[in-house]
Order: structure tokens, then sequence, then C-alpha cells
């Protein structure tokens, strides 16, 4: 399966002066640990433990909540796709089912696991779960917060989820990479399933929640499947680099307080940011659940128009078309831009949307 980059119309300062909101990364300024360290000394002689440091897995267990959640269930990884890609090749030969709107990268890690991608539409109802499934299917992916539109599913859903696939012999691969950007606490297995079933794989990493992307850190935290993930990372990964890891255990020993408020802040941007083009006649832009991406729903009025390319070369803004998504008539818009960048993207925005026929 071929493949797009989903931010491939414009990078941040490209000499035509285009405004990049195209991006999944946090750039606004944030609070980050001071990490001084060799770039190369003894510790980087040998290989790093397969499934990451023991300091760094009880640090994600502890911050992931419930005290089942145990060092010995998690794996590191060099950033929460590979943790999916790990989970993923448990369906080789089979199908994954898979929301839409989706991330753009679920069908092709899915086919990279040789698996087969199927949605399953919008919401993970148990009826819409059932009508997807066939003989084949190994996996549901449950995004949630989701990744483009800050869609959550509530703790029913997720218990119901949890219990029809346990029925039928499917892991749920439940992805929470956006949970640490909520403005309030989002459902999780980890809070509705006491102990975390047998048949559940929780992703998440700290691209999002600590602004990190360029560390790689994700991790999987399974109680069943401990041991194939960390087999096949053994192969795939070979250990995630110590020095990244050393960087993770500084993130997640800061004091909570300043990225916190730096997480409030991006939030009620969001929100003003939405609202601003939820204004414009002809455009929908609800206000996501979580996260700080806009969606905005353009049907009816760019219909058959590559909107993403004409925004681009005739408004010089950068944004993600609904097509990296399964979801034609949308655009993704991420707020999590330096103020000034998020001003005249914004205006630019506007003013194309107001003024298009």
């Amino acid at each position: 399966m071929t493949s797009v980059p989903l931010s491939q119309t414009a990078r941040q300062h490209l000499p035509d002066g285009t405004i990049d909101l195209a991006g999944g990364d946090v750039r606004i300024p944030f609070p980050h640990p001071d990490v001084s360290a060799p770039l190369l000394g003894p510790d980087d002689q040998p290989y790093p433990p397969t499934a990451g440091s023991r300091e760094l897995r009880e640090l994600i267990a502890a911050a992931a909540g419930p005290a089942t959640v145990t060092a010995e269930q998690v794996v590191v990884t060099p950033g929460a796709r590979a943790a999916v890609l790990l989970t993923l090749l448990r369906a080789a030969g089979g199908e994954v089912l898979l929301p839409t709107p989706r991330w753009g990268s679920y069908p092709v890690l899915a086919a990279m696991a040789g698996a087969r991608p199927v949605s399953y539409g919008p919401y993970p109802h148990v009826d819409a779960l059932d009508a997807a499934r066939t003989a084949a299917t190994a996996v549901v992916v449950v995004n949630s917060p989701r990744n483009p539109d800050g869609t959550v599913v509530d703790a029913a859903t997720i218990t119901d989820v949890l219990a029809w696939a346990q029925q039928h012999d499917i892991i749920v691969l439940f992805d929470q990479v956006y949970r640490g950007v909520a403005a309030h606490r989002t459902p999780s297995p980890l809070d509705v399933a006491g102990p975390l079933p047998q048949h559940c794989v929780i992703v998440d990493g700290l691209t999002k929640s600590h602004a990190a992307a360029g560390i790689r850190i994700g991790w999987a935290i399974t109680a069943g499947l401990h041991q194939p993930l960390t087999a096949a990372a053994s192969h795939l990964i070979g250990g995630v680099g110590i020095r990244a890891q050393q960087a993770a255990v500084a993130a997640l020993r800061q004091a909570p307080g300043p990225r916190q408020q730096a997480l409030a802040d991006l939030a009620a941007r969001t929100r003003a940011a939405a609202a601003q083009l939820d204004q414009i006649p002809g455009v929908t832009c609800p206000t996501p659940d979580a996260g700080f991406f806009l969606f905005p729903d353009l049907h009816g009025w760019l219909a058959d128009t590559d909107v993403a390319g004409w925004l681009r070369h005739h408004h010089r803004v950068a944004v993600v078309d609904g097509d990296a998504f399964a979801a034609p008539g949308h655009i993704r818009v991420s707020t999590a831009v330096p103020d000034h960048d998020l001003t005249i993207g914004l205006r630019r925005l506007t003013a194309a949307l107001t003024t298009h026929p």
C-alpha cells in the first residue's frame, strides 16, 4: 500500500511565507526538563533492554493511573506508532477494524503487518462493530481522543467494546496518545475495566502530552500480550536508545504544574479557534472534545476542490485535506503552533473561506 505524508503540503516558514497549520506535533512554548548528558558514554555500549529500562517502565506504569498496572506490562517503543505496528502484527493474515475518520497511518500500518483494514464507521458502537466483523477480524482499533476530530469514546462504550471483543476473541488496540492533551480526564480501559483485560493493548506516548515528538518515545501497556509484543520488538526495534529513555524519565519526573498550565492554555485557544471558524457561513466547525485539531466540515461549497492545495497556493496557509483521514469535504487544522502563526493562519483561513463562492 502506498501512502502520502499527512503534512506534505507545507512546512513552517517556507520561502513563500506559508503558515503551517498541518503538523501533528506540539509547537507552542512548553516547559521541558533540563537534561544534561554526554552524547556517548559507557551506558551506550550494551544494547538497551528490549522492553525498556526498568526505571522508565515503572514511571509509565505509575503515570497510567491504576495500581494494577505494573512495569512488567509495559513495552517501550520508538514512538507510539511502533507500538501500534507491534500490536497489528497480531492480525497478520486477518482484518483490522478501524474508525472513520481515522489517523492516516492506521491502514498503512495494518497493510505493513499483513492485515486488511476495514472501516466500522464513526463510533465503536457494538452494532457497528458487529456489522463490520468477519471470521477474519483479529484487531479492533479504538482511538480516543481521536485524530483528526477530537472525538472521545465514553466509558460505557469502552466497556461494551471490551466485552464484545472478548466474546469474539478479538484484540482491542486502544490508542490514547491524545489523552494527555485533553482539558479533562477522558475514559480509558484502565479506568473502566479494573485489571487490564488480557485481550487489550493500551498505546500512549510523550509526543503530544509532553511536546516531545523529537525523542520518539511511545509504549504499549498489555497484560496478555506482553511476551509476543516484546519478542516482535526484539527483532523489529532491538530496544529504544538509552538517551531517549533518559529524557523520557526526566519528562515523567517533572512537576506537572507548568505542563498542565500550558495544556490548559492550548485547550482554550483550540476552543476559541473553533468558534472563529464556526462563524463562517457554510462552515461547520465543532469544538473538539479533546486534542488540538479542528476538523471543519466544508461540504457543499468546496465539492470536488483540492481544498488543501487551494489554501496552500492561493492563501498561503497549509492544512491537511480530509481525504488523508478518509473524510473528504473536511480539513484538519492544528492549533498547537506559535501564537503568531495561529493568528495569521486563522486570519488567512477565515478570509479564504469567507470569500470563496
